[in-house]
């Protein structure tokens, strides 16, 4: 999955002390809506009154302020696209090098909720059954329906051997189901049942079939690898399954 990463700088924050200093003119050609200095200028504005006036000043530094402003402009993009925050970005890089500790669920937002992308082969989420679309409403008894994407892949991950309960709705059939599962430790292997197919399939002619279960940072050489011992075979052609890869 290709994420979008945006990466803090404290010289924005430095645009939000100074608000005067965007206080120009519209460039020639371009609206009010599309100038960049102009937009800028409003957030910075909107980020003082914030400071100022908020009953709380517990939740109105600048750093926690302009983290939830950043999440709220890649939140309204695709579903891959989000904001990062150092441990997050280190949850990210645990998923391209194909090992963490959770339930194998890959999931993405829709419609306001985690969705599951796919279940992984082989870990505590498709040995319980759970599927694809399925929509996730409850994670220990918290509803997700406030949460973020990321609020919600850190709280599925986690020590291996913790428990955790999910509250499931399958569209397709409108149950609603609980799951308690167990966290373990998820290695994730890219390709998945490369071989020849059966003679009695393709005659003479020798067919490879690879099978890609997930892209990450081992991907490259183990399908290396794969086609290297097909091609030793004899391979011909190859059919390259991608199936259920998010």
């Amino acid at each position: 999955m290709r994420r979008l990463v945006i990466i803090p700088l404290l010289a924005f924050l430095a645009l939000a002390a100074f608000p005067g200093a965007f206080a120009q003119e519209a460039q020639p050609g371009k609206s009010q809506e599309d100038n960049g200095y102009a937009q800028i200028s409003i957030f910075a504005k909107a980020l003082e009154l914030i400071r100022q006036d908020y009953v709380d000043d517990n939740k109105t530094s600048y750093h926690d302020l302009v983290t939830a402003a950043m999440k709220g402009m890649l939140s309204s993009l695709d579903p891959h696209s989000q904001f990062m925050d150092p441990n997050d970005f280190r949850d990210m890089q645990d998923d391209t090098r194909s090992r963490f500790n959770g339930l194998g669920i890959e999931v993405s937002m829709k419609n306001g909720l985690p969705t599951v992308i796919t279940a992984m082969e082989d870990t505590p989420a498709a040995k319980a059954g759970i599927l694809s679309g399925d929509q996730i409403l409850r994670i220990n008894g918290i509803s997700t329906e406030k949460m973020d994407l990321q609020d919600a892949i850190n709280v599925l991950r986690g020590p291996a051997g913790a428990k955790v309960t999910l509250t499931l709705l399958r569209p397709a059939t409108k149950e609603i189901k609980e799951y308690a599962l167990q966290r373990a430790e998820i290695k994730i292997q890219s390709v998945k049942g490369a071989s020849l197919l059966d003679s009695e399939l393709t005659g003479a002619f020798k067919i490879g079939y690879v099978r890609l279960i997930q892209f990450n940072e081992p991907t490259a050489d183990e399908l290396s690898k794969a086609l290297d011992d097909l091609q030793k075979q004899g391979m011909q052609a190859l059919i390259l399954d991608l199936r259920n890869n998010p």
